[in-house]
């Protein structure tokens, strides 16, 4: 299949979009969302199969505007300076809607075709994304753009698909290079592998496109705010100016920003966003058409986290510039569903530093085990059977202990759900696990007291799933007759 340029009207076989958008876009989301991981696995092997044999058309990342990140954190398109931890596995699907993204060969009143009030074309796409976090401050991921529709009033000089499927694949890694509590900065790269025949931004035959930024974000008065800043690098192939009017896209300057603010009362993150490129050298090419080399996107959207796992999205965006590939108006929905770790480590002992380091360290006093991990089934205080055993690696460790006084075990839950029930269900679980050490520590029940603190203490932030991962915990502090302090973290 191959891009083509429509100068018979009588040949273009227009496909009905409009009316059928929302029922396609819902019945795919409701598709994902009933499967399990082995669903969403099968989704993704299936369409990357089908990429190879297909070869049809979509306007990758090199030349479209709108690409939704791997790793699913804080933003949308834009790179937050985060990274997923490692062993953390997200999947994104959205769907895209986009009204006048095709380039005309210039006419007398361009306007007159495609302009906010007069849609011309309107495109359907969709981005299967996965991410995963391979090690600390280091995540890969590989977006996979897809077409699923189009519809075109006026075909006259316009490009337009000549078929529907996967164009490019798209993998990227990130390393985040510098983080504390309240910012984080990494160096993102990514490579385009294109898939489309006839493509006149990237030309024929043409080669790998690759990608270098800069991503920075930083949380200032309970908002997260991103800047990226990068370089496009290209290798076109042979012009094809003589059919489609303009010659391959130069290197380019790529550019974004992002805001986002997180709601914890009802779980809704706010996202805006402005995202663009130009050209980073003076070129003498042919450009005949009704488009800029150089783009400007606006967007504005909403993220609900539907459960500990799922985040559905929805938003609209509109051009500031008239570049290529950029829509009058665009409306997005989407979902990430992420897990994990898909690995776990032990229970991990850190301990204190003693103040003079040429005597032994005095007997702890006070430990402290902070259990991050631990997996209770949605919405109830049932420990899952991985973190049954995680317990047990605790019990064991205070049975091994003398001198005990008294334990006391702290429930916390994330912000998802209303408070009272955050409260009241961090107690349950809390007293799940007082439960468990006094079954099997032979130690007064009237000394291990339990409490549950809701949402009130988190450690981490709430608006992505691994920050979620870290506030549901549960904290043991075990004091003895004397000593110092250690931490144990699982």
């Amino acid at each position: 299949m191959s891009i083509a340029m429509r100068t018979s009207p009588s040949s273009l076989a227009k496909n009905s979009l409009s009316l059928d958008f929302l029922r396609v876009t819902i019945n795919h989301m409701w598709n994902f969302t009933r499967g399990g991981f082995a669903a969403h696995a099968f989704i993704f092997v299936v369409v990357s199969l089908g990429g190879a044999i297909a070869r049809a058309n979509v306007i990758g990342s090199d030349a479209q505007n709108f690409n939704p990140t791997t790793n699913g954190l804080d933003f949308v398109t834009v790179q937050s300076g985060r990274t997923l931890d490692p062993g953390i596995l997200n999947f994104g699907l959205f769907f895209n809607y986009a009204a006048n993204t095709l380039s005309f060969l210039a006419v007398a009143d361009p306007g007159a075709v495609q302009n906010h009030l007069r849609i011309n074309d309107r495109l359907l796409s969709a981005d299967l994304n996965v991410g995963m976090g391979i090690a600390r401050r280091w995540d890969v991921g590989l977006s996979i753009p897809v077409l699923l529709s189009q519809e075109i009033e006026n075909s006259d000089q316009v490009a337009y698909f000549t078929g529907r499927g996967i164009t490019e694949l798209r993998p990227n890694t990130k390393f985040q290079f510098y983080a504390d509590e309240d910012s984080a900065a990494a160096l993102v790269a990514s490579i385009n592998f294109n898939l489309i025949r006839n493509d006149p931004f990237a030309g024929q035959g043409a080669g790998p496109t690759y990608n270098l930024e800069i991503a920075g974000s930083r949380r200032w008065a309970g908002s997260w705010f991103a800047l990226n800043f990068g370089h496009r690098w290209r290798h076109p192939g042979d012009t094809l100016r003589g059919t489609f009017g303009f010659d391959p896209l130069p290197s380019q300057w790529i550019y974004s920003a992002a805001w986002s603010a997180l709601l914890p009362a009802v779980g809704t993150k706010f996202i805006a966003e402005i995202f663009g490129s130009t050209p980073s050298q003076q070129t003498q090419d042919v450009n005949l058409s009704n488009r800029d080399k150089s783009n400007l996107e606006a967007l504005l959207g909403v993220k609900q986290d539907y459960s500990e796992n799922l985040a559905l999205h929805a938003g609209g965006g509109f051009g500031l510039q008239k570049g290529f590939a950029t829509p009058d108006y665009r409306i997005y929905v989407g979902l990430n569903w992420t897990t994990g770790p898909v690995w776990k480590s032990n229970l991990a002992v850190i301990p204190a530093v003693a103040e003079n380091t040429e005597k032994p360290a005095p007997k702890p006093e006070v430990q402290v085990y902070v259990l991050s991990n631990l997996k209770f089934k949605f919405g109830t205080d049932e420990l899952t059977e991985a973190s049954k055993e995680t317990v047990q690696q605790l019990v064991k460790n205070v049975q091994d202990m003398k001198d005990v006084i008294d334990i006391k075990v702290e429930g916390h839950t994330d912000s998802v759900g209303k408070k009272d029930y955050n409260l009241k269900l961090s107690e349950r679980r809390a007293l799940a696990v007082k439960k468990m050490l006094v079954a099997s520590i032979p130690f007064d029940a009237n000394h291990v007291e339990s409490a549950g603190y809701g949402d009130a203490q988190p450690i981490a932030d709430n608006d992505n799933y691994q920050g979620r991962a870290q506030n549901r915990r549960v904290v043991v502090t075990v004091k003895r007759k004397a000593g110092t302090i250690q931490r144990i973290t699982k």
